[in-house]
């Protein structure tokens, strides 16, 4: 689903929204809005990925699966989160409206980047505990096995029927 990016005049709020759904107005302050120049987002080649209920090949795919997404706020957690000795680098968010913890790989799209990886569907509260003392990647050894290891300990809402994890 191709997006439009848009911000708010008066406001300067950023807003998502489908290609064929014209913004007219904010939905904060109620201000006109002005469309804003977006890249389409990287939509990894199948098979540089694992394909699971718990995947999706790009962000595009992710956000249209649930439309609340799209609309929510989110909690940024990072977005230097790798594997040790490895360049490829990782960004974790967590959407309010849905509870969902997520994680969208950078890089070329023939080694998996832009797929999107549902790590966990917990509470805000759940979360920031999970990942209490969380830096950037870079500075911590093991970056992403450690944002893994902590992910595994969540408390789960409405996990999907196939679970969560094997990122």
């Amino acid at each position: 689903m191709p997006l439009n990016l848009y911000r708010c005049t008066s406001c300067r709020e950023l807003m998502l929204s489908p290609l064929s759904t014209r913004v007219g107005r904010c939905s904060s302050c109620l201000g006109r809005v002005a469309p804003v120049w977006m890249p389409r987002a990287p939509r990894a080649k199948p098979g540089s990925y694992p394909e699971r209920e718990t995947t999706w090949a790009s962000m595009e795919d992710f956000l249209e699966a649930d439309e609340r997404r799209l609309h929510s706020r989110e909690v940024d957690f990072g977005v230097l989160w790798r594997r040790p000795g490895s360049s490829v680098t990782h960004r974790a968010a967590w959407i309010e409206e849905t509870g969902e913890l997520y994680l969208v790989q950078a890089g070329p799209t023939g080694s998996g980047g832009g797929h999107v990886e549902l790590l966990a569907v917990t509470d805000r509260n759940g979360t920031e505990r999970g990942l209490a003392g969380w830096e950037p990647a870079s500075r911590r050894p093991g970056g992403l096995a450690w944002l893994l290891e902590r992910v595994a300990g969540l408390r789960r809402l409405g996990v999907p029927a196939a679970g969560l994890g094997g990122f």
